[in-house]
C-alpha cells in the first residue's frame, strides 16, 4: 500500500480516501506452534501487525466481510452463531405480528416469513455453510457439523 504505485498513491491521484479506521487484517492460517508455557498445547502461529500510513492495524481474530463474520482459521462457527441469533429474532417478530385479534393472518405470516426472513438468515450459506458439510471430519477437527447446526435452527423454529 506504500510502495511507489500502490494503493495509497491511487487514493489520493483518484481523490478517494482509504478508511484505515475501518481495515482489519487477518491472517487467514491453521498454523499452530508449541506452546513453550504449556508442553503438549498448541497456541495459533503469532500473526504480526501491519503499519498502513502510520496506523497499527492489529491482527484480529474475527472479521465481517461482505456480512459473513470469517475468523482467522476461515471457520465459520461465529457467523453459524449470528445466524442463528438472528433467525431467532426473526422468528420472535413474526411471532408478535401474528396476534389472534388484530395481528396479520397465519398463512400471509407464512409468505412473509419464507420470502424474507429465510433468505436473510442463509445468506451467503454456499460460502460458509460448506464447511460445516465436509465429511470425514471429527467435530473436533471442523468445530460446528451440519447436524448440530441444523438442530440448532429447528429449535428456534
Amino acid at each position: 500500500m506504500n510502495c511507489l504505485g500502490g494503493a495509497l498513491e491511487w487514493s489520493t491521484s483518484h481523490c478517494a480516501e482509504f478508511e484505515i479506521d475501518k481495515t482489519s487484517l487477518i491472517c487467514a492460517t491453521r498454523n499452530k506452534t508449541a506452546d513453550p508455557i504449556r508442553p503438549g498445547c498448541y497456541s495459533p502461529t503469532a500473526r504480526p501487525p501491519i503499519i498502513i500510513d502510520g496506523h497499527h492495524i492489529e491482527a484480529a481474530t474475527t472479521c465481517k466481510f461482505l456480512s459473513v463474520f470469517i475468523n482467522q482459521e476461515l471457520r465459520f462457527a461465529a457467523h453459524a452463531a449470528y445466524a442463528i441469533a438472528k433467525e431467532t429474532r426473526y422468528v420472535l417478530t413474526c411471532k408478535r405480528l401474528t396476534k389472534v385479534s388484530k395481528g396479520a393472518k397465519s398463512h400471509m405470516m407464512k409468505k412473509l416469513y419464507e420470502a424474507v426472513a429465510i433468505p436473510k438468515m442463509l445468506y451467503a450459506i454456499k460460502v460458509w455453510g460448506t464447511t460445516m458439510l465436509q465429511k470425514g471430519m471429527s467435530k473436533r477437527e471442523n468445530g460446528w457439523n451440519a447436524r448440530g447446526f441444523t438442530r440448532k435452527m429447528e429449535t428456534v423454529q
